[in-house]
């Protein structure tokens, strides 16, 4: 039902359902999508008198699983069947509302691995000063400790921890060479998930806001369901 998970991903899992197999199914009709929304705002409305006199049935929900059973039946689906076309348009309407945002997030992250990689070019070409100073910063530190009367032996651990450490440039340069793959490995995913949806965005489109309002509906985010035709 509405509600089981607002995230692309999740929904697909929860669901028990391949990105292959949706990609594989015919685009959605308009047709298919509104006799969602009524199918769902009906079940809705069956959930709701089943909350309200829960106190009647030794098994609440159980008792209303076979209920919705037997109402999507009555309908010409199976539970499977229901799931299946929920999961394309509940994943359809998120992704024409997201898109944007994911557009824009991966161009960030692109920007983000652009600045670090450029970052280790610059500090690749100061390794010898960066070093240096990493290394007066520990004889300063090997100094203070002198004055504090700290025993050598700990001051020449404090200096090989130190010197160990990686410099700037090593951690930019490590960074760089991590974000680019990992970056790519994301967006690839996204970019999937996206052409999944993509060919059921026509039939979904023309009822994103019956689709939202449903959705705040069912939540209780708002007083009235849509009005669907």
């Amino acid at each position: 039902m509405l509600g089981i998970s607002r995230a692309l991903l999740v929904a697909l899992l929860m669901l028990g359902l391949s990105a292959g197999s949706l990609a594989e199914s015919a685009a959605l009709s308009e047709a298919q999508v509104k006799d969602y929304l009524r199918t769902e705002l009906e079940l809705q409305y069956l959930l709701r008198d089943y909350k309200a006199n829960a106190d009647q049935y030794k098994d609440a929900p159980r008792t209303y699983a076979l209920a919705e059973a037997s109402y999507l039946q009555s309908k010409g689906y199976s539970v499977d069947e229901w799931h299946a076309l929920e999961a394309r348009v509940v994943n359809a309407a998120n992704m024409l509302q997201e898109y944007d945002d994911i557009r824009q997030a991966q161009a960030r992250r692109a920007e983000d691995d652009l600045r670090i990689c450029q970052e280790a070019k610059e500090y690749a070409a100061q390794k010898h000063k960066l070093e240096e100073e990493q290394q007066q910063k520990a004889e300063e530190i090997a100094k203070q400790m002198r004055a504090a009367g700290l025993p050598e032996a700990q001051i020449k651990e404090m200096l090989s921890q130190i010197q160990g450490m990686p410099t700037l440039a090593e951690i930019r340069t490590e960074q760089c060479q991590s974000a680019k793959p990992a970056t790519a490995q994301y967006m690839a995913e996204e970019n999937r998930y996206i052409e999944i949806t993509r060919p059921d965005w026509p039939a979904v489109r023309p009822y994103l806001d019956s689709f939202n309002q449903l959705v705040n509906w069912a939540a209780g985010n708002q007083l009235s369901p849509p009005a669907l035709e």
